[in-house]
This record gives structure tokens, sequence and C-alpha cells, in this order.
């Protein structure tokens, strides 16, 4: 129903030939398309919107010929375009797509140019069934903390910065070898101090072949060794690592890995 909304009035605004007392007709048309049909029916909603806004610009009825085909080509295109994607559930990436799809459709077939928004989500954190990169609308930068066996500082970094910034951007970390775990005493610190359980969490020692391409990549410092990562790191934070220290040593590297991701969040929402 949201997508015959905005697409509708984007079409009305562009085109007087079409009548504003069609707008009622398009919600009550939206209003009848239940949910859950995308998961039961095989029809996301947001695609047979499509199709119910060209049926209502075109005059489409069961026994029309042209405008009966117009509609149904629209959902279809519109459904296409959504179950290329794929699920769990929906979100506005449906509406999205549908949207996107109609205002290249209504150019083919009605000769309408219309305004084709640049879409960027800024709410994936928000939602725990997110299909994050697969939905083409991310927005957020993706950040990796590299060492060299991302079992320590830069699981922190990426613990911290999900906790921190994920309104900002995206936290991977990994390494160029993995330990069987990471760091037990960096689990525990981290709990203790923010309640964060890394391993309950889902994060483990990884390599940098598990993790999305990334658009900034940082090194976590060298004293261990510098890990390669077939290109120039965009930063590097130059931090200890602290196995086999003191608590004391743990926090301190811990007060500076936040210090670095609240600087860092800071100049990638400036640079936005």
């Amino acid at each position: 129903m949201l997508l015959i909304i905005v697409v509708f009035g984007k079409l009305f605004l562009q085109c007087r030939k079409l009548n504003i007392r069609l707008i009622p007709q398009s919600l009550n048309r939206g209003k009848a398309v239940p949910g859950g049909v995308c998961g039961f029916w095989g029809a996301c909603g947001a695609g047979i919107s499509a199709g119910v806004f060209i049926s209502i610009i075109s005059g489409a009825t069961p026994l029309k010929n042209e405008s009966w085909g117009l509609a149904n080509k629209m959902t279809s295109k519109a459904l296409d375009a959504i179950g290329s994607i794929g699920g769990p559930r929906c979100c506005k990436r449906d509406s999205y797509m549908a949207i996107i799809s109609a205002v290249d459709y209504v150019a083919e077939n009605f000769n309408i140019q219309m305004e084709k928004p640049v879409i960027k989500c800024i709410h994936s954190d928000k939602n725990n069934q997110c299909i994050k990169e697969r939905a083409h609308f991310m927005n957020k930068k993706k950040v990796a903390f590299i060492c060299v066996h991302n079992s320590c500082r830069s699981q922190i970094a990426e613990a911290l910065g999900k906790h921190l910034a994920s309104d900002i951007f995206e936290s991977y970390s990994a390494g160029t070898e993995t330990k069987p775990q990471i760091n037990q005493d960096a689990v525990r610190v981290m709990k203790e101090i923010y309640g964060i359980d890394m391993e309950a969490n889902g994060q483990y020692s990884k390599l940098i072949t598990d993790i999305p391409d990334v658009d900034i990549a940082i090194s976590m410092g060298c004293n261990v060794g510098c890990p390669f990562i077939g290109r120039a790191f965009d930063d590097n934070w130059g931090i200890d690592d602290p196995t086999g220290k003191s608590d004391d040593d743990f926090k301190a590297v811990i007060q500076r890995i936040e210090e670095n991701i609240f600087e860092l969040k800071k100049r990638l929402s400036e640079n936005k």
C-alpha cells in the first residue's frame, strides 16, 4: 500500500493527466492485500501493489486487453526484482525494489519520466533479520580490523564497533592466521566492562578471506607482526597486543580502541 501512495503520488505530480480521485481507489486495493502473501502465496505485497498501480492508471479490468497485460507485466517485473534478492521476511527494501521497477516501467510504457531515487538504508542494525549486502541499499561503510591472529585486539575492535557505532559503519575483524579460540582474557574483560560476550555473539578467529570486501581496512598494530592483506591499510592504530599481560593492560588497550572507534565514527559521520 505504501508503494502505491508513493509511486502514484510521484506520477500524479509529474503527470496532470491522472485524477486525484484515483488515490482512494489505490488505497482500498492496497488494503485488500493481506500480510504474509510473500511466503504463503509467493507474491510480495509490494510487487502486487506495483501491478495495482498500473491497473489503476491504465484503467485495466479483467475484461480489458492491453491494460490487463500491462498491469500483469508490471507485477511480474517487480516480483522478479524482489525475488532476485530473496528473503527472509520483508522490509522497505521490497517497496524500494518495486518503486524502482515501476519508475523504469512507466518510462518505457507511458513515456513519463520520474526521478529514480537514490536509496540508502541506515536502519539495518534495528532488524536482526536484515539481509544486509543482498538488499543493495546499504549505506554504511564496511570496516575491517586486522591483526595477525584475529584473536584479541581486532576482536575487541569488532565488538566495540558493533556496540558503539553500528549506526554508522559495519564492523568486521580478521587475521592472516587464526587461533582455535579468541583470547579468553579479552572475552572476560569485555564482558566485565560492557556486558558484551564476544563468543556468545558469534565472534571467532577468521581469515581475511572469510569476511566481505571492505571499504576501510585498519591494522591494529605491528608489535606481533605486520599482517599482509594484499593492499595498503587505510589506517594503523599501532596498539600493542595485551596477550599474557595484566587486566590493567587489557583495560588500557580496550580504552584506546574505544577512543579510536568514536573518532572513526565521528569522521565517517561528518563525511556522509
